[in-house]
């Protein structure tokens, strides 16, 4: 199994370290590739025993109710089909991944904003696309890291952050 461990927070690219949102440090968490040898995974489920699988995860980001539909439109813009239910609630959804969203009255994006990371076939692409999307606070362009990806990030009008990547290899091959 490749490990491929973030590097510690000094050494991420400066425009990344300076996005609020990265409070959850990376250096605690292991990304790990989805082929697993055999011996690995029955050495796992002998650890954990039969427990159910995970299908998939979808955070949920959190706005001011009156801003549910511009957080709606807004992701509409970024290539995501929308749903919104009643006026608490919606979802984004795009090759499989979902987004959901929840008002909150004491949304505060200094305080409350969101984060989530996804992993995309070519960042640069994906770049080229969202930073022509009006109303984002901010884009930053994606940069090689030194453990393998390309990244790069953008922040929607609520101040959640979408963090993106793609491997080195695969855009570049």
């Amino acid at each position: 199994m490749q490990d491929i461990s973030p590097p510690s927070s000094e050494t991420i690219p400066l425009d990344l370290t300076t996005l609020r949102h990265t409070s959850v440090s990376a250096s605690h968490i292991t990304y790990r590739s989805m082929e697993n040898s055999t011996a690995e995974q029955t050495a796992s489920d002998k650890k954990t025993g039969s427990l159910p699988k995970f299908h998939s995860v979808s955070p949920v980001f959190g706005v001011l109710p009156e801003n549910l539909t511009r957080w709606l439109d807004h992701y509409r813009e970024l290539g995501f089909e929308v749903r919104r239910y009643g006026d608490i609630y919606g979802y984004a959804g795009r090759d499989g991944i979902q987004l959901h969203v929840s008002t909150n009255p004491d949304h505060d994006p200094l305080k409350t904003a969101g984060c989530a990371y996804l992993y995309v076939e070519d960042a640069d692409a994906l770049h080229a696309v969202w930073s022509k999307v009006q109303g984002s606070i901010r884009h930053v362009a994606p940069s090689d890291t030194p453990y393998g990806l390309r990244e790069g990030a953008h922040i929607d009008p609520d101040g959640n952050l979408i963090r993106y990547g793609s491997r080195i290899t695969d855009v570049q091959a």
